[in-house]
């Protein structure tokens, strides 16, 4: 739109606002839009309210949208609600959502080959990382310096910050991979840093080396990913009912989640993971 955020479109995030009173669209965070419902039920001025990425299931975003549903039908039947992901099991959700309409837009991707490589008895993950590197990304990187291509990006999904740092030292250490350009990727990261991520790959690299948590899964888009490697592991927040606490737990990625993932690989063009 050309305009500074808080302008037409505004976001909300823990301790920074930015809005005014011509916003139209306000992109927030679920914690932030659940005290909203709690200081004002009735959403007072909000016309439709869009849970974008729905098919990452959390506690926080289900009571939202158990929230949203009793205001409908107490005290807001005006209210409009749309649920938006790449990857909805449709049926499901339209039994539970009667008299909802289905609206699809049939994006443009390319196809994805995919291979399974099992980690060795007693593999740690940044081994099973560095063979699925030399393995498909450095055929890749041969193939783009020898018809002068752009080099490729491989976008790496690791569960958390100790496998991102485990698997970075691990590659600096690979004498197979010299020569690639290598980044991380986490939500802990400052938007400058983030940023070098997301520019194309330069030439003078034989390809990129992406580290990421689950904030490259749909939160953004990287330029020229050729090929996904997917550790199929996730970091979530688990209540633990013996301690009484709260803790984040690695599990297996969901299914909705690892399709998304494979997905990064055909946004541009043909690629694997």
């Amino acid at each position: 739109l050309g305009e500074s955020p808080g302008e037409r479109i505004g976001y909300a995030v823990r301790h920074e606002q930015r809005s005014s009173s011509i916003t139209e669209c306000e992109v927030v965070t679920t914690g932030l839009f659940l005290r909203r419902l709690q200081s004002d039920p009735e959403l007072s001025g909000i016309g439709c309210v869009i849970f974008d990425e729905f098919h990452e299931r959390g506690r926080d975003n289900d009571l939202a949208l158990a929230l949203v549903r009793d205001v409908r039908h107490h005290l807001r039947p005006d209210l409009r609600l749309l649920l938006m992901s790449a990857t909805l099991n449709l049926e499901s959700l339209v039994a539970e959502l009667s008299g909802a309409t289905v609206l699809t837009s049939a994006g443009r991707s390319y196809p994805v080959t995919t291979h399974h490589l099992p980690p060795r008895a007693g593999e740690r993950l940044s081994s099973t990382v560095i063979r699925a590197l030399e393995q498909h990304a450095l055929p890749l990187g041969a193939t783009a310096l020898e018809s002068r291509h752009q080099p490729p990006t491989v976008l790496v999904f690791l569960p958390g910050l100790h496998e991102i740092d485990q698997c970075e030292r691990a590659i600096q250490e690979c004498s197979s991979l010299e020569g690639w350009q290598l980044c991380s990727l986490h939500g802990q990261q400052p938007l400058e840093v983030q940023a070098r991520a997301l520019t194309a790959c330069s030439s003078e690299w034989l390809g990129r080396i992406v580290l990421a948590t689950a904030i490259a899964e749909s939160s953004l888009t990287l330029h020229g990913v050729r090929l996904v490697i997917d550790s199929g592991l996730s970091r979530r927040s688990r209540y633990d009912p013996e301690t009484g606490m709260e803790g984040l737990e690695t599990v297996p990625t969901c299914l909705a989640s690892a399709d998304q993932r494979r997905g990064r690989a055909g946004r541009q063009a043909p690629g694997q993971c």
